[in-house]
């Protein structure tokens, strides 16, 4: 999310891939916020692309 301070535990949609050659990188992550009970934030988002910003 954008201008946020929100963070995530990071779950894949599919099969993960070696993401080791972006630490320490700015990325992108494209994925999904599963829905949270009412109230509530959720805490795991499911990512379906972690690419390096351009």
């Amino acid at each position: 999310m954008i201008g946020t301070q929100d963070r995530f535990a990071l779950k894949p949609v599919a099969t993960s891939k070696d993401f080791t050659a972006l630490l320490g990188k700015t990325v992108i992550v494209a994925g999904t916020l599963p829905q949270a009970a009412k109230g509530r934030v959720p805490d795991i988002l499911r990512y379906n692309t972690i690419s390096e910003a351009q």
